[in-house]
């Protein structure tokens, strides 16, 4: 199912096309209606009958003393609520606003409006749909603020107790409600109740900036607004508007109006009727607009009472209609204009601390600095790497360290495969022994000569062990320094050959540091040398560390889609949980900037930079 949801307060606008469908035998129960409670089932089947689908509705009403909620209708009579419907009624109740939930799964789509009369909780009127029915929720939710007018209206007059009379506000309603623009509505409506009240002229008008325009008028198909008729109805709109209250002129014989009637005066001597009656349009605590209605006979209080009360259940449809048909830009401007009045006007105390809250944010934007940091990706290099080769041609025959271990100067870090030397020094020791035998056979001899060529080859046989007990005290490998290391793990390559220069391991230390920062291109321009900044690692995220920009490399790397750009730092603070390859973020402090030039720097930039790209005479 697919549902608009408006939470909140009851929309402004009824979005898509409004259907209204008025059945003959429910208008005729409303106006029978003997009773509070058959006026309340009649008018619970009309809401259900106008919009359709409608799985069960309810209608609770709170005790003459404002007591506990109970419900005075429910539509099918055999329905039994849903807890869907139920807990929609009490947040509703509870909240007093108007509340929408939304069909999930297999429950149904509900909704809630509360009658809320002079603050009181009047009633709460509730329905949910059949399941998989489509619905504009905005629509839902406006018909039932409509329809609640009447109910209103019923509460603060108490029941009409002249059907003739209800009949005929039930008839005047049907006009005005069959037209969807707001225009026709009020053209119906004037032109209904002129022919019912035999008057000559009867006006609807609307209030725009503090002052009554005139919209409709009976009969009368266009609306002149700078007419002096025209003028003189809207003079008297404004007159009732300014003091809220209906005037009526002539006054009851043996009363006198306590209100100004000048205008009205004037009206009836540019009208040339013999008595006016005004009554003001009100939606909730607003004055919307106003009816004025003209005839050459008073107006007794029976006609008086009827407008009233017409007036009372017109105006949020009106109004609503009204607001509809107003252009885009209107419905903006009419937005704003409503926020701005909870917030300068009367009552609205938390939208008005709302309003201060932001000021007060907007004030620190625009006039507090801070520190403007650019930060980057960053990771932990050693200052000095040193590479430990192969000193030789061989096999690996342990292997002592891994990365990440800490090591001392001369410790051993792997060992080489030396049993061929030590059977080749075997050898050779064999061999000097020979050489030794045969040069003191010739001493003894007297063989001068050949005492000398094997003394050679003794020296040739001393120095070839000489060299494999060198290479034989290399086979083990060892720290250059005190650090740890940072890569080689030959614990997975034992026994496999190594030539000479081949690199097993690179060893750091652990006393000095450099910070490796990358920075994306749009901030590189801010960054130079000796610029303070702070580093904080992964591995210790509650601390963070000084370091001092010393070096920026003009070449850019893409990584990820984004130009970096490589800037070194000296590391100022050391701890002991520091390693080489650590990785976290960087910050970079340049200046002293507007909180609100640092937040948004980058969107402008952004913005300029599609533009830029985009327009064409650039």
């Amino acid at each position: 199912m697919n549902v608009k949801v408006t939470t909140g307060e009851a929309p402004d606008e009824i979005a898509g096309d409004e259907s209204v469908l008025l059945d003959t035998e429910i208008w005729a129960r409303l106006g029978a209606a003997p009773s509070v409670e058959a006026f309340a089932v009649a008018w619970l089947d009309l809401q259900c009958r106008q919009m359709g689908g409608v799985r069960a509705a309810t209608l609770l009403m709170a005790g003459p003393d404002g007591g506990q909620l109970s419900p005075v209708a429910l539509r099918p009579a055999d329905a039994v609520p849903s807890p869907t419907l139920v807990m929609t009624t009490e947040r509703a109740a509870s909240a007093r606003r108007g509340i929408v939930r939304p069909a999930k799964d297999r429950s149904p789509a509900a909704f809630a409006l509360p009658i809320v009369i002079d603050d009181a909780l009047a009633g709460v009127v509730a329905l949910e749909l059949h399941p998989g029915r489509d619905v504009d929720a905005n629509r839902v939710m406006r018909q039932l603020q409509w329809g609640a007018g009447w109910v209103e209206a019923l509460v603060r007059r108490g029941h009409p107790g002249d059907r003739g009379q209800l009949v005929a506000i039930l008839g005047l309603l049907s006009s005005a409600a069959s037209e969807m623009k707001y225009k026709a509505a009020a053209n119906s409506l004037a032109a209904e109740l002129a022919h019912r009240l035999q008057c000559t002229r009867v006006s609807i008008g609307h209030v725009k900036r503090r002052t009554a325009r005139t919209d409709a008028i009976s009969n009368t198909a266009t609306v002149k607004a700078r007419s002096g008729l025209v003028q003189a109805i809207s003079a008297a709109m404004d007159e009732a508007i300014e003091q809220q209250a209906r005037i009526r002129i002539p006054s009851p014989e043996g009363t006198v109006t306590k209100h100004a009637t000048s205008a009205h005066q004037a009206l009836v001597a540019k009208g040339g009727s013999g008595a006016v009656l005004t009554v003001p349009l009100h939606v909730d605590a607003d004055t919307t607009g106003a009816i004025v209605l003209e005839r050459e006979t008073p107006f007794p209080e029976a006609d008086v009472a009827l407008v009233e009360q017409l007036a009372a259940l017109v105006a949020p449809s009106l109004e609503a209609k009204r607001l509809n048909d107003r252009w885009l830009m209107s419905k903006a401007a009419g937005s704003v204009g409503s926020g701005l009045r909870m917030v300068f006007g009367p009552r609205h105390m938390a939208w008005k601390l709302a309003a201060v809250a932001a000021a007060c944010v907007v004030l620190v934007l625009v006039f507090a600095t801070g520190q403007f940091r650019v930060s980057g990706d960053a990771r932990l290099e050693g200052v000095v790497r040193r590479v430990v080769t192969s000193p030789m041609d061989g096999f690996i025959e342990s292997a002592e360290v891994r990365p990440g271990d800490i090591v001392a100067a001369g410790q051993t870090l792997a060992r080489l495969d030396d049993s061929e030397l030590r059977l080749e020094r075997v050898r050779w020791l064999s061999e000097k022994a020979q050489y030794d035998q045969g040069y003191r056979t010739a001493f003894v001899e007297g063989d001068l000569p050949e005492a000398q060529i094997i003394r050679a080859q003794i020296e040739g046989a001393e120095a070839r062990l000489m060299l494999i007990d060198e290479q034989l005290a290399r086979t083990e490998i060892l720290a250059p320094f005190d650090g740890v290391v940072t890569s080689g793990d030959l614990t997975q390559s034992l026994g496999s050959p190594v030539g000479r220069g081949d690199v097993l391991f690179e060893v750091a230390p652990l006393d000095r540091y450099r910070v490796i920062v990358e920075v994306e291109e749009a901030d590189i321009g801010f960054v130079e040398e000796g610029q303070e900044s702070r580093i904080v690692l992964s591995a210790a995220p509650d601390r963070s560390f000084g370091f001092r920009v010393t070096k920026l490399t003009p070449v850019a790397e893409v990584k990820e889609g984004l130009n970096l750009f490589r800037v070194e730092g000296e590391l100022l603070d050391l701890d002991e949980v520091m390693r080489p390859g650590m990785e976290g973020v960087a910050k970079i402090d340049i200046e002293d900037r507007r909180y609100a030039w640092i937040w948004t720097h980058r969107a402008i930039w952004w913005a300029r930079m599609t533009l830029w790209k985009w327009w064409p005479n650039g």
